[in-house]
């Protein structure tokens, strides 16, 4: 749910870069801050940056040898209409949506940190993140927008083969028309909690939730280089109920398949 907040593609400029150990990398840029293909509506800039430690990178053969820091930032002035807008989970559930007429303007700002850890065929993986936009006015009642979450993954490749940074595993025996191999195989869970804004609730710029709990249980099939097949459980609960369709729910749960093919 977080990642409802996180920044997207954008319109700017960006430069990056890393040392010769491979040991820190970086990258900032300035942009739009208005997302994919949209036109600046204002005079602010956006700045985003992040940067990633490998602390222990000369000791490739230690556990810890695959340890990656990161944190990122983003501050910029924006003006956007939040009007109807809302926040939703995979499902289309709406978990907040703004009121009519919610305009902003002001700083967004967002920031996070991050931890991967990868042990052979074991990765583990938790991230933070914390998004404030300021003033949001209705009818004469403002707040500010503040939302935070964070989650905990973890995955293991029940065939053995190792992991990799942003990649996918590659199976040492792929799926083959002679049937010798089928691929590899990976086990997968995850934890998340989303606190979103009190303040826009109080204030009746908004209606929804303040929070969630998700856990998500899933198996990962890499038929080979490029073919990947997801399935995955997840279960959200809801600090309060919310509306959808005119029933309210507690609950709400998700199964999901998915093929990716990679080029």
């Amino acid at each position: 749910m977080i990642e409802n907040f996180s920044p997207a593609y954008d319109i700017g400029a960006m430069v990056f870069g890393e040392d010769k150990q491979k040991i820190f990398n970086y990258a900032t840029g300035l942009f739009n801050g208005e997302g994919r293909n949209k036109p600046e509506n204002n005079n602010g800039k956006t700045v985003i940056g992040r940067v990633v430690l490998m602390p222990f990178a000369s000791f490739k053969s230690s556990i810890v040898g695959q340890v990656h820091l990161g944190a990122s930032f983003s501050h910029g002035r924006q003006k956007n209409n939040f009007s109807k807008a809302s926040y939703k989970l995979p499902t289309e559930s709406a978990v907040l949506s703004y009121s009519d007429s919610v305009q902003q303007g002001g700083s967004v700002t967002i920031f996070g940190y991050d931890l991967e850890w990868l042990i052979k065929n074991v990765g583990i993986r938790a991230e933070y993140l914390r998004y404030t936009a300021e003033n949001l006015v209705r009818n004469g009642g403002a707040a500010n927008l503040k939302a935070d979450g964070y989650y905990l993954a973890a995955t293991y490749v029940l065939t053995g083969e190792g992991k990799k940074s942003n990649a996918n595993v590659k199976p040492n025996k792929p799926l083959d028309a002679k049937r010798t191999g089928w691929g590899a195989f990976e086990l997968a869970a995850r934890y998340e909690m989303s606190h979103l804004p009190d303040a826009a609730l109080l204030a009746n710029l908004a209606n929804g939730t303040n929070g969630l709990h998700a856990a998500t249980a899933g198996i990962n099939w890499y038929v080979n280089d490029d073919v990947k097949v997801v399935l995955n459980y997840t279960r959200y609960v809801f600090n309060q109920p919310i509306n959808n369709d005119g029933r309210w729910y507690t609950k709400s749960h998700l199964l999901q398949l998915r093929f990716q093919y990679q080029f």
